[in-house]
């Protein structure tokens, strides 16, 4: 592979690039590569990434989805916080997968070990204040984004 490019879409169909392309690293193994979109401005975002070969070859990969915060079943409180962030699913039919916390500009901060079905909490106590973002994956494989400051 020559590069990767990550695109989104709001209706699975239009697609614009986010970002700039990124290098493929051409060394045999797995490798792993992530992205945080933190403008992810809709209650459904799509996204895949576009494949270049080194001779001009273009697939796409398979195409993954996120609910934003709008219509979920998920409260954040209290938000702002200084010490401690609540997460409750208020449903028993929510299963999450894992939380993420990352700052504005997208570097992971903390992975949430999962422990209570309907709520989870969080000490940000040590995190320096600021606005960040709380990324949760659900066993469905969906993700929705959530926002939180930290006084």
């Amino acid at each position: 592979m020559a590069n990767y490019q990550i695109q989104k879409s709001f209706d699975a169909s239009n697609w614009q690039n986010t970002g700039a392309p990124i290098t493929a690293r051409n060394i045999s193994g797995i490798q792993q590569y992530s992205y945080t979109d933190l403008i992810a401005n809709s209650p459904l975002t799509y996204y895949r990434v576009r494949q270049m070969s080194m001779d001009g070859q273009t697939s796409y990969s398979s195409i993954v989805f996120v609910k934003n915060e709008e219509g979920n079943s998920l409260s954040l409180y209290p938000n702002p916080t200084g010490k401690y962030l609540f997460i409750s699913t208020g449903n028993g039919n929510v299963k999450l997968r894992s939380m993420r916390v990352f700052t504005i500009s997208g570097q992971e901060v903390k992975i949430l070990p999962l422990q209570n079905p309907r709520q989870y909490s969080l000490d940000v106590s040590h995190f320096t204040a600021g606005p960040y973002k709380l990324l949760i994956e659900f066993t469905d494989g969906s993700m929705q984004t959530h926002s939180f400051i930290k006084l």
